[in-house]
């Protein structure tokens, strides 16, 4: 078994670039073991899976981190001609270049099955999880890469799309310990209003007012009220484009004491607002 190992491993970091993955690597190694492969079908279930396709098609285009842009665009592009319904939540702010550290993509639910369709054509699925079902649908989450050679100068190695099929977050109703949907209403809301930017491969982000409201859930609900510098300064730089009565609607829709929770952003007293949805 050690062998079939150490073989296996061999064999991602040959024709993949990467270590294995464990879903994948349980696969083949229980094939080996039943005597269903051998090296040379092992070899060509390599050669002709779709990502080491993907890795020689694009070999040709120079440094690592052009090699896992175009892969990331490419994808997009698709999901565009597809008409998915998608926008990136988080981490887009340093694109084209590269993400901020990762993508945080939610897709339209009656999407979600051609969006994985497509990713899979395209990117590396390392896992993925079911949560449950809540109010309207199960909370699917599937983080996604780019395949091939890491690359130091992208946060992650390589460009990551954590990607989800509806809103949801961690509930306070049990202590954090479980996740919940957001409201469908504030869902399709979101949806109602993204902002297509204009690039070589046009993608999709929220309106700057929903955009804000969902860093402040991140914050609260996610984290717990433990806010990260980068979300309070990414408000900040948000709230001068913002409408402030867009950001009252849009708060009121999945939170308690709107108002008051607003004129916290607005002073800049983000710590008050954990406790003001706690006290309901």
């Amino acid at each position: 078994m050690d062998n079939y190992k150490q073989l296996l491993t061999e064999y991602y970091k040959k024709y993949l670039n990467r270590e294995p993955d464990k879903e994948g690597f349980s696969h083949y190694l229980s094939l080996l073991e039943r005597g269903e492969l051998n090296e040379e079908k092992l070899t060509n279930e390599f050669i002709n899976c779709p990502e080491y396709k993907i890795i020689q098609q694009n070999q040709e285009f120079g440094n690592e981190i052009t090699v896992h842009r175009d892969i990331f665009f490419n994808f997009i592009s698709e999901l565009n001609d597809n008409n998915i319904s998608y926008y990136f939540m988080r981490g887009f702010t340093s694109l084209p270049e590269k993400p901020d550290t990762d993508i945080d993509l939610v897709c339209k639910l009656s999407d979600w099955d051609k969006f994985t369709e497509i990713a899979s054509t395209h990117l590396v699925l390392k896992g993925d999880a079911n949560h449950g079902f809540a109010e309207y649908c199960d909370m699917l989450y599937y983080p996604y890469f780019t395949p091939g050679k890491v690359d130091n100068s992208i946060p992650n190695g390589r460009f990551r799309i954590d990607s989800y099929n509806c809103l949801h977050v961690n509930s306070p109703l049990n202590n954090f310990e479980t996740r919940w949907t957001l409201p469908e209403k504030f869902n399709d809301y979101v949806f109602d209003r993204i902002v297509e930017v204009k690039y070589n491969v046009k993608y999709y982000i929220p309106s700057a007012e929903c955009e804000l409201v969902l860093l402040v859930l991140r914050d609260i609900l996610d984290l717990k009220g433990s806010w990260k510098k980068k979300h309070i300064d990414r408000i900040n730089f948000l709230k001068p484009n913002c409408d402030k009565k867009e950001i009252l609607k849009c708060v009121d829709m999945v939170l308690p004491n709107a108002e008051s929770i607003v004129e916290c952003i607005y002073n800049n007293t983000f710590d008050n607002i954990f406790n003001l949805i706690m006290r309901e």
